[in-house]
């Protein structure tokens, strides 16, 4: 994690070996009783095995590469799972430190089931051969990645690595041409800097120099008075808008009058990949949508300009962002 932190670079490959010594007895701490026994077992391929004496169960445990291998709950990077037998039993292992585990337990792998996680501690004994995992590391910072995008840009790597072989014979992909990443860069700092000529909202990703810096990032709040959220719902329940289409509408009607436009956009943050092309965008920008509405200075209506926006956000009638533009 340490070296990952030191990384500046907006994307990075890293190989980690990781040398623990896994087998031995294992003691729970911190009020849960109990322990276990790992170690290595020929019959098995020489894969590590976990037995828990007090409960008779028994669990070969599996790595990643593992076809057998078990995915964990969301939040805790196991190094190594397994099924409990016998019995329905799920565990799941990560390394805290030298002679520390969480362990996390659930009864079955069923996702609605709730787990519960335990931290062990290695008791000494005679010194045992240390076990080694690699791990290939790909970081990849906000600017290019978002937290859906990262499998797809690890395949491309991975992709690129095999084509790059002179002993599979593939072919290697044709050199870059357009220098996206530069240009995504360059409009970056544009937007950050609000003296450059072109920081100007329908230009920059960040929507102008309005937004200021909140410690981890970028961010402007717009408070609302409690009355005023009240007649707010009142209105969207009254003409059957919800209360998001009402505040978007209206956020693009005061865009229109004060700026004298009959046509505002607005950049959304939409997860949802669903769409024609969509499945394969990756980025930092994969997850936008432009969201382009008329406000006609002469004809339009507010009530008529919310049920646009709302009909337009029902249909999905937005587009996908281009940081290019």
């Amino acid at each position: 994690r340490d070296i990952l932190r030191k990384s500046h670079v907006p994307l990075d490959v890293i190989l980690i070996e990781l040398e623990v010594s896994l087998e031995g007895l294992w003691i729970f701490g911190h009020g849960a009783m109990g322990d276990f026994v790992i170690f290595q077992d020929a019959s098995h391929g020489g894969k590590f095995v976990l037995a828990d004496r007090n409960r008779e169960e028994v669990a070969v445990l599996y790595g990643p590469a593992d076809e057998s291998w078990l995915p964990p709950p969301y939040g805790f990077p196991a190094l190594l799972s397994g099924r409990l037998k016998p019995g329905k039993g799920v565990i799941w292992l990560r390394v805290r430190s030298q002679g520390q585990l969480s362990v996390f337990w659930k009864a079955d792998d069923d996702p609605k089931t709730q787990g519960k996680q335990y931290d062990a501690f290695r008791m000494p004994s005679i010194p045992r051969k240390s076990s080694i995992f690699s791990f290939l590391v790909v970081h990849a910072m906000h600017c290019i990645a978002d937290g859906l995008s990262y499998e797809a840009i690890v395949g491309d790597i991975l992709a690129f690595y095999v084509s790059s072989d002179p002993v599979s014979g593939a072919p290697a992909p044709a050199p870059l041409t357009v220098d996206g990443l530069g240009r995504l860069e360059q409009r970056l700092f544009q937007a950050l800097d609000a003296r450059d000529s072109l920081a100007y909202p329908q230009q920059c990703s960040l929507r102008g120099s309005q937004w200021k810096c909140q410690k981890k990032g970028y961010g402007h709040m717009i408070g609302l008075q409690r009355s005023s959220m009240e007649t707010l719902r009142w209105a969207a329940e009254a003409y059957s808008a919800p209360l998001d289409a009402l505040l978007l509408a209206l956020i693009l009607i005061s865009i229109a009058r004060s700026k004298g436009k009959s046509s505002v956009e607005l950049t959304l943050y939409v997860p949802l990949r669903d769409g024609p092309g969509e499945a394969g965008v990756s980025g930092l920008f994969a997850d936008w949508r432009v969201l382009t509405v008329n406000v006609d200075k002469s004809s339009a209506t507010v009530l008529g300009v919310v049920l646009e926006v709302a009909h337009k956000l029902r249909m999905r009638q937005w587009e996908v962002y281009n940081a290019l533009k």
